[in-house]
């Protein structure tokens, strides 16, 4: 699993339009990406690439996101 999410962590470096939004979840602008039973929280600045959570689908994310205000 963990070489599943270097190489998602390496793609979403060179490429990080590949996430998409999820209105569902935030309209906070964050993007996302699945691995797996996983999910990367990440957002993207003019140099940088910030992921901020990397947590199971099975957790209620958007309450996560909420408390951790994002």
């Amino acid at each position: 699993m963990l070489a599943k999410f270097r190489q998602a962590f390496r793609a979403l470096a060179s490429m990080p339009g590949i996430g998409h939004t999820r209105s569902d979840l935030t309209y906070r602008g964050l993007l996302f990406w699945t691995v797996g039973e996983y999910l990367i929280v990440y957002r993207v600045s003019a140099r940088q690439v910030e992921i901020l959570a990397l947590l199971h689908c099975k957790r209620d994310v958007k309450a996560i996101l909420q408390r951790r205000g994002e």
